[in-house]
């Protein structure tokens, strides 16, 4: 027998090269965080399994008509990751931005302002989601300061906090409380 010889794909062995990697395109809308970490799990796993397969594809020639499954799942992985890592890029801009802006107010009107226009307000805090982020702002010591919480990906949270005449620090989030 000729291993060399190979039959024409078939429609349906083509949908089982091309509807596989396609499962993994709602990763491009998840955020990497503790309710979405298993996806991202199985995403990657998938995605070295493709590297081994295409490493094998290319050293032998009787397989690489198998190939357009591993190197779809690689090409979608990758994107996805790529998609993650620039909204978290983005989010952090935002979020440093956003404190830079907060400390420049507080300083350039004597005072941090009660509540964020545009914000969700209410029992003296403000709030909003940006990307994947979730921002909560108040007023501190008697508005002459603000504490800013940050709930990032992996349920992480941290608090940058400033005010007239006051450097922006960050701290555990506990602390802002």
């Amino acid at each position: 027998m000729d291993l060399t010889t190979q039959s024409s794909p078939t429609p349906s062995s083509r949908a089982a090269q091309i509807v596989p990697p396609l499962l993994l395109l709602p990763l491009l809308i998840m955020p990497v965080d503790v309710h979405t970490l298993m996806l991202w799990l199985i995403g990657g796993i998938a995605a070295l399994i493709s590297i081994v397969t295409l490493s094998l594809a290319l050293l032998a020639p009787t397989l690489r008509h198998k190939a357009l499954r591993p190197f779809l799942t690689l090409v979608f992985f990758l994107m996805a990751a790529a998609t993650a890592a620039t909204v978290e890029a983005l989010s952090e801009r935002s979020s440093r931005r956003l404190v830079a802006e907060l400390q420049e107010t507080c300083n350039a009107n004597g005072r941090c302002p009660d509540t964020l226009p545009g914000w969700e307000n209410a029992s003296g805090t403000s709030s909003r989601r940006d990307f994947h982020w979730k921002y909560t702002y108040a007023p501190m010591d008697q508005n002459r300061g603000f504490a800013l919480i940050i709930a990032m990906r992996y349920e992480a949270e941290r608090c940058v906090s400033g005010g007239v005449g006051v450097p922006v620090q960050e701290t555990a989030s506990v602390q802002c409380r």
